[in-house]
């Protein structure tokens, strides 16, 4: 059984997961983009949300069967991918497979296009964290006010 640690509780490994997954997607030409809680937290805060779980991440659906190869060659770990499991090849659009590494869990989101996330998914705005830039939905304040309401700006405080 893999621990997995929450992102805020490790940030070095995080932002290691994090690097990783860009520079996967990015050596296959592709676009990743950041979703969810990563999202909000790197606009919003500028780092990880206190809490947070896991790393929210998208790829177009066509790139996940190399991701997912490239990923594992890197030394992730999916604890989706069992003996019954599907083929990569046929994961249905908007579901995701999650990856672990350094105990950080890694949360790929598949397509996303079928939902109404697809309007702020048709090009990207970038968010700049660690001195590095990613994609993030566009317009990113208003994708983060359709998650998150209209106090998306406004940090939990738990």
């Amino acid at each position: 059984m893999v621990e997995v640690v929450f992102p805020f509780d490790d940030k070095l490994n995080a932002d290691r997961v994090l690097i990783e997954w860009d520079d996967a997607c990015k050596s296959l030409g592709t676009e990743g983009f950041l979703l969810f809680g990563t999202c909000l937290g790197i606009v919003r805060d500028g780092g990880y949300i206190k809490g947070d779980w896991d790393i929210d991440v998208g790829i177009h659906r066509e790139y996940f069967p190399q991701l997912y190869d490239a990923l594992i060659d890197q030394g992730f770990i999916s604890p989706d991918k069992k003996d019954t499991y599907q083929p990569v090849e046929k994961v249905i659009a908007g579901t995701h497979c999650k990856f672990i590494k350094y105990n950080i869990a890694l949360d790929v989101w598949i397509g996303l296009f079928h939902d109404p996330n697809k309007i702020y998914l048709e090009s990207y705005d970038k968010a700049t964290y660690e001195g590095r830039e990613y994609n993030v939905p566009h317009p990113v304040q208003e994708y983060l006010k359709f998650r998150y309401g209209e106090s998306w700006r406004v940090p939990d405080q738990k």
